[in-house]
């Protein structure tokens, strides 16, 4: 099967990217040959709040698409058309690429279209979100969506469209240190007991609640809270939580973009991992949890609920502070479970079986 997939990819940042380049080693994997297209720019500028788009390593793929450059929308229109591709998969995640991909789709000759649907609409408003959704989407012959929140979404806004939902891969490689070697390296005291709030920090992610529930919290000795990722959330609202950093000197912050060595050694870190989201498509931190056997304290919002049958996940109400306070005191209350986490299921088994419905649904629409 020849591939084309179009997505952010490395040296591009963050976890869609991490997601593309990890299709695409499952594709290859799996005997396709896979060609990658990512972008040139992927937001104009004033909608993307980090401090650099890129990071450091070897490019995966061409970046030949601008989502403000029309010009480059029409000439991978035209190479779509013109390589006889039997599957174009997008990644899908917000709006502001929906002209562009509308516009790549339309010249997809004879290519199916598998639309990887991260997120349907932004969390943060967006114009037309809904419209433009609609629009690009219904090109798709097939959906896949990583949370059945999403996949009842998707089924909401394009009724009878097919679409599905498999569980979120795991978006580095595996493998995590010691929980002591990572307090080694991120600067922590060993015998903390260590609950944690990891990845972008953005407003729908809920991390003033989670500040004012540690401050409800019936904490033992030696408990910290790890704040490591870096802020979305705007300069008036990072100065707020820094400034509750500063006042107790129980919470860690971490506050810049993390490597994937950086992002594995938070995750490793803690007793706890805290997602206190007050909406939410899935994530892709939790599935790094599961696969470190770290519990996890999630907010029952959008598919974060989907991850309760995971060993010692707490599901607690969002915007809650006092079911979030009660679930990290019972979480650190036991004791410290030391260097050795429980054995996991093995999570890699999410990419074969993504490849698995891409070529399942390829094979159908032959």
């Amino acid at each position: 099967m020849k591939v084309l997939l179009i997505g952010p990819a490395p040296p591009i940042r963050g976890g869609i990217s991490a997601h593309t380049r990890g299709l695409a080693a499952a594709l290859s994997a799996a005997g396709h040959v896979v060609e990658v297209v990512s972008y040139l720019r992927q937001y104009p500028g004033f909608l993307f709040p980090g401090t650099a788009p890129l990071q450091g390593g070897e490019s995966l793929g061409a970046a030949r698409l601008d989502v403000l450059d029309p010009r480059t929308w029409r000439a991978l229109a035209g190479h779509v058309n013109r390589s006889g591709v039997d599957v174009v998969v997008v990644q899908w995640w917000h709006p502001v690429t929906a002209p562009a991909l509308w516009t790549v789709l339309r010249g997809r000759g004879k290519a199916r279209v598998i639309v990887l649907c991260h997120n349907l609409t932004p969390h943060e408003w967006f114009p037309a979100s809904r419209f433009a959704a609609k629009r690009c989407l219904q090109s798709a012959d097939l959906l896949i969506c990583h949370s059945a929140a999403i996949r009842r979404r998707v089924a909401e806004l394009l009724p009878g469209r097919l679409a599905v939902s498999l569980p979120m891969p795991l978006l580095t490689e595996p493998g995590f240190p010691s929980r002591l070697e990572a307090r080694r390296r991120l600067g922590l005291p060993a015998q903390l007991k260590l609950a944690g709030f990891v990845g972008h920090w953005r407003a729908y992610k809920g991390i003033d609640y989670l500040l004012e529930a540690w401050r409800h919290a019936t904490l033992p000795e030696g408990a910290g809270l790890l704040l490591a990722g870096e802020s979305y959330l705007g300069h008036r609202k990072l100065a707020k939580v820094l400034a509750a950093a500063r006042r107790d000197p129980s919470i860690y912050v971490q506050n810049k973009y993390l490597s994937e060595i950086e992002l594995k050694c938070c995750v490793a870190a803690c007793e706890v991992l805290v997602l206190p989201y007050l909406s939410a498509s899935q994530s892709g931190v939790a599935p790094l949890a599961v696969a470190a056997g770290v519990p996890l304290i999630v907010s029952d919002a959008g598919g974060l609920n989907e991850l309760a049958g995971f060993a010692g996940t707490r599901v607690v109400p969002p915007a809650s502070i006092e079911a979030l306070a009660a679930a990290i005191s019972l979480a650190l209350a036991g004791p410290q479970s030391g260097v050795e986490r429980p054995a996991m299921a093995d999570s890699g088994g999410a990419w074969p079986r993504l490849v698995e419905v891409i070529e399942g649904c390829s094979r159908r629409l032959q």
